[in-house]
């Protein structure tokens, strides 16, 4: 013991406990050390590098997609409207189905004439039975499933006893443009719709359509226009308004001219729309990674790291999440 105390005696005063078992040195020591800071950690490091480049890459694709086009007034009420409608704004009177309905009608268009102009073509004797088979299974409730299975059976039995190759060619189109309508629930819907009314004149359809194209060289945001366009063509829609069984509390110029301008709409920009929608997709991605960065940002602000030049670097893309937030479901 006495040999310890020798030993310790003989450390220069500096280096020797003054208060406590710590030196001069180690006190010293400790106390710069209590201003040091620590380093992030490695793996945080790693997973914030990997959210910058996930926000990089997406940039690159979303700035790619990003037009001018996107910041017309016109393209940005009706990606509103789309919105609106989809959660249920009171100002759209809850159409939402209902242009469902009319858009599935004007996209197979042309099938549905084809059926019109055949079974007012085409009357042998066995296109007529056909005919009066297809007429029983409306009312039926088929899915659209259930209904070509049993239009196809019958397709096959009538086919084979047609004598004419002009007949033949006629139930093959026929077959084909049923198919067309019944590859879509809402069509099918539709068909059996016009079918229960008794409305054997699908014109409407194009009526409609035609409408709509000329629409496209106007101000589709002016409802006073849309809504004279209405007015000229109201017994049409008056038409289109029961066989998409529309309330007839809704039977109005101004719900015609709602459904009208969401079509012509949905017109002009069926490509924009879908690009949009991508542009979207990514800039929710963005949105995802740029919350996790700030996350790591925020963890290790405190006083006691040492922050990293990486981790003060403006996020990029910014700016285009805030120019089409507003416009996000």
């Amino acid at each position: 013991m006495a040999v310890l105390q020798n030993l310790k005696q003989k450390k220069p005063w500096w280096n020797r406990p003054l208060i406590g078992n710590q030196s001069m040195v180690e006190q010293i020591s400790a106390f710069y050390k209590s201003f040091q800071k620590e380093a992030v950690p490695e793996n945080a490091i790693h997973l914030y590098d990997r959210h910058f480049r996930n926000i990089e890459a997406l940039l690159v694709r979303a700035n790619a997609i990003d037009r001018d086009k996107f910041g017309n007034q016109e393209f940005l009420a009706f990606v509103r409207m789309k919105r609106d409608l989809a959660v249920g704004n009171s100002s759209y009177e809850n159409l939402d189905a209902y242009i469902d309905l009319l858009m599935a009608g004007i996209k197979a268009k042309t099938a549905f004439l084809g059926i019109e102009s055949i079974e007012f073509g085409h009357h042998s004797t066995k296109q007529s039975e056909f005919y009066r088979f297809i007429e029983s299974l409306y009312p039926a409730h088929l899915s659209p499933i259930e209904f070509i299975d049993s239009v196809q059976q019958q397709y096959g039995q009538t086919i084979t006893q047609m004598r004419t190759s002009e007949g033949k060619t006629a139930l093959q189109s026929y077959f084909k443009h049923l198919r067309v309508v019944a590859n879509h629930p809402l069509s099918f819907q539709l068909l059996c719709s016009f079918k229960q009314h008794q409305l054997t004149d699908f014109s409407i359809l194009r009526t409609i359509s035609a409408i709509i194209d000329q629409l496209q060289r106007t101000d589709l945001l002016d409802r006073a226009y849309l809504n004279g366009e209405v007015i000229a063509n109201y017994e049409t829609f008056e038409k289109m308004a029961q066989v998409i069984a529309l309330p007839t509390t809704l039977h109005s110029t101004k719900a015609y001219g709602i459904l009208l301008q969401y079509a012509a709409l949905s017109e002009k920009y069926k490509l924009a729309y879908p690009k949009f929608q991508a542009l979207v997709v990514l800039l929710e991605q963005w949105y995802e990674n740029y919350l996790a960065i700030r996350h790591l940002q925020e963890e290790y602000m405190d006083r006691r790291y040492r922050y990293p030049k990486t981790f003060k670097q403006p996020i990029p893309g910014l700016k285009l999440y805030k120019k089409y937030k507003t416009y996000f479901n």
